[in-house]
């Protein structure tokens, strides 16, 4: 073998590449993240009306706000952003309203706790309580009516009457006055220390009793017929 062929037989080493300049793996692009959409979709509270018992319909459109605060997170948010969100569901009557109230300063228009400690001052100031009143002790159970829900009836009734400490005895009072049945009034009358709980409970076993007597003759009538 000659020795130009023993030359091309012998391979050359193979060239090291320093670790340095080894190629390396190419990261991937970052996915950006959507923005999450919220869970639920809440909607806004309905506006507030300024139509029949004003006090009324405050409390039921407060209690529906407090509600959509904690359930939409708003709660948690700046106080200006809050207040915001109140003037913007709270309807256009009730901005003329908001207009017109007078606060110390700018800065407390867009405080919510003091726009609606002036909110509550305007509508629960407007109630005729005279008017609550006397529409509270005209209420007599009507003929669709349980004692249960009679009692509801005279509870909702009474929170804008500014009874205080006298409500639970003045429903007591409006329940012996207004029941349908006059057996269910005697008995009521004759009670010592009658309490607005122990009232119910009479008026509940009664119309129970009242309602299985029914149920009894009806079963009575239907064997002599047959």
């Amino acid at each position: 073998m000659s020795d130009n062929e023993e030359n091309e037989n012998i391979s050359e080493p193979e060239e090291e590449i320093p670790e340095e300049q080894a190629i390396e793996p190419q990261a991937e692009p970052a996915i950006e993240m959507a923005a999450v959409p919220p869970l639920f979709n809440i909607p806004f509270p309905g506006k507030l009306d300024l139509d029949g018992n004003i006090s009324t319909n405050w409390k039921k459109f407060k209690r529906t706000w407090d509600n959509y605060e904690i359930a939409s997170g708003l709660s948690t948010k700046d106080a200006k952003l809050r207040t915001a969100t109140l003037l913007t569901c709270i309807g256009p009557e009730a901005m003329d309203i908001f207009d017109g109230l007078a606060f110390e300063n700018e800065e407390d228009k867009k405080d919510i706790a003091k726009v609606i400690e002036k909110f509550e001052a305007f509508c629960i100031g407007k109630t005729n309580e005279t008017f609550e009143r006397y529409t509270f002790n005209i209420c007599n159970q009507s003929e669709a009516e349980n004692i249960d829900t009679y009692v509801s009836k005279l509870r909702k009734l009474a929170k804008t009457c500014n009874y205080q400490d006298l409500i639970e005895s003045l429903i007591r009072d409006r329940i012996v006055c207004g029941i349908r049945d006059n057996t269910a009034r005697k008995r009521l009358l004759q009670e010592d220390k009658l309490t607005l709980n122990k009232c119910i409970d009479i008026c509940r076993a009664l119309e129970s009793t009242s309602a299985k007597m029914k149920t009894m003759t009806g079963a009575s009538n239907n064997l002599v017929l047959s």
